[in-house]
């Protein structure tokens, strides 16, 4: 009797390894597909952005902050910003 007990407890033990390894490797997978996902949508949206000559929401926000300084210097490294800002 205390063998077939014991097998049971084991067989359970793996079959819980098992379920958990799945559980894991599925979690895993989905998150690196959502990842992937959002990096794709982002790169989409920077080149819809780009084609229609436009800063990002967060950039021109960034931007915004800036001393007068600060953005002089930015706008006297990249003069096309000007544009864009348009």
């Amino acid at each position: 009797h205390d063998t077939i007990e014991h097998e049971r407890q084991e067989k359970e033990k793996e079959e819980s390894i098992q379920r958990e390894a799945y559980n894991k490797g599925y979690t895993d997978a989905e998150t690196l597909y959502t990842e992937e996902d959002r990096a794709g949508e982002g790169l989409d949206e920077m080149r819809r952005l780009e084609e229609l000559g436009a800063i990002p929401d967060d950039i021109l926000e960034g931007l915004e902050s800036l001393s007068d300084e600060e953005l002089a210097l930015i706008i006297e490294q990249n003069p096309e910003i000007i544009d864009l800002m348009r």
